[in-house]
């Protein structure tokens, strides 16, 4: 037979009291909203800030970013809701079971910290991963492939901030109720507390506007000559090093490889490549790797002389082969025909320029042959008179010697 007391009492508004029981309820609302909007102004700043070092703006589905708003604002209200439950058992005046209650309230508060510890030191550890990788598909999709662990969070630290007050009270029809309000709350939270995207997207394509309307300018010339880049092309050439667009910098430059006639689409990803100054994160060491035996590692597009070879290669000076490949000779130029520091007025240049820039000026310190190649095709195809229309378009290169920049003689 049970004794008196051994009972557990019910949990109810009086055992709370009525103005904190409200004062609980406000403080839920309140802490909801910051968290909520803390979480997700801090996930744009870091989205915004994902493309440092010209590198990618961090870009998901619009399901998926659903996905992730609805996590967020369902943990925020959930967390909150533990601020509540330590705020209700600080005030219960019981005697007999203080102890208890007061080991719910530790309970509760060190539910509510130990996630945001926890999504903290994940969240910011998978940001410099992808941050630090060369292209942010190679990132985990951890909201499409591990979904229901985004699931089991939230309810996992709900039933825990309730589990501990159990054992001190009959909760009955509490732990439903509040369920249901943290499931209608959320929604509303994820429809009036999201952060537009677009936003971010809008900075990013404006930065970037010079690159982007050249990739669409280009594929329309494309199309006249019966060229057409399919959707996943563009939109890997509108990124700056993603891993697609790497993959079409490989494809490139391997089909100046060859002696044979490139085709033509490989021209007009050429001079899209180049012009909008992609490149890789990697920088190989010259010391490690020689030019003399590895070749100009750091140079990612197709060689001057490789070029030259492309041009011997069409009777007609006319063709449209001709003239791209010239376009892809003058893009290199100037990329190396940049002023001195001195004579750099930064703020009459647009963004596009400046990066241009600082890129021909990062080429010249990595690379140590590339200004003496660039150099004798350019003689050598304005000695030639039948390319005399093109030859006002090639402006003329100094070779400055440094102790990075090297003549190498080629054999034109």
């Amino acid at each position: 037979m049970l004794k008196k007391g051994y009972l557990k009492p019910r949990l109810t508004i009086e055992t709370i009291g009525k103005r904190n029981f409200w004062y609980g309820i406000l403080l839920w609302f309140l802490a909801s909203n910051i968290i909520c909007l803390g979480s997700n102004f801090l996930r744009e700043i870091m989205r915004l800030t994902s493309w440092g070092f010209e590198g990618d703006l961090f870009m998901r589905s619009a399901e998926n970013f659903t996905k992730f708003d609805l996590f967020f604002s369902f943990l925020s209200t959930t967390l909150a809701f533990g601020l509540t439950i330590y705020f209700w058992n600080s005030q219960i005046k019981y005697r007999k079971k203080r102890h208890h209650i007061r080991y719910a309230s530790y309970v509760a508060i060190m539910y509510l910290f130990l996630p945001i510890t926890i999504i903290t030191r994940f969240g910011t550890t998978l940001y410099f991963i992808i941050f630090n990788m060369e292209s942010e598909e190679k990132s985990l999709a951890l909201m499409d492939n591990f979904w229901y662990i985004f699931l089991l969070i939230p309810i996992y630290i709900f039933l825990n901030f309730w589990n501990s007050t159990i054992f001190v009270f009959r909760t009955r029809y509490w732990v439903l109720i509040s369920a249901v309000i943290i499931v209608i709350s959320s929604l509303l939270f994820n429809k009036f507390l999201s952060i537009d995207k677009e936003i971010a997207n809008s900075i990013y394509y404006k930065r970037y506007s010079v690159e982007r309307n050249y990739v669409d300018s280009q594929s329309k010339i494309a199309k006249i000559y019966e060229i057409e880049f399919s959707p996943e092309a563009i939109k890997a050439l509108k990124k700056r090093q993603a891993n697609s667009t790497l993959y079409l910098m490989n494809k490139s430059k391997e089909a100046f490889n060859t002696k044979e006639k490139v085709a033509l689409e490989f021209l007009f990803l050429e001079k899209i490549i180049i012009h909008n100054l992609h490149k890789t994160k990697r920088y190989y060491s010259t010391r490690r790797y020689p030019v003399e035996i590895y070749g100009e590692r750091n140079w990612n597009f197709a060689m001057p002389e490789q070029i030259y070879y492309q041009i011997m290669q069409y009777d007609n000076p006319d063709c449209i082969e001709v003239t791209l490949l010239f376009d892809i000779l003058l893009e290199q130029i100037n990329l190396f025909n940049t002023p001195d520091w001195g004579e750099v007025n930064f703020e009459e240049m647009s963004r596009y320029e400046t990066r241009r820039f600082y890129f021909g000026r990062n080429l010249f310190y990595s690379t140590e042959t590339i200004l003496s190649r660039l150099i004798q095709v350019r003689d050598k195809l304005y000695e030639n008179e039948k390319y005399s229309e093109y030859q006002e378009l090639l402006p003329e290169l100094e070779f400055r010697e440094t102790r990075r920049q090297e003549w190498i003689d080629l054999e034109l």
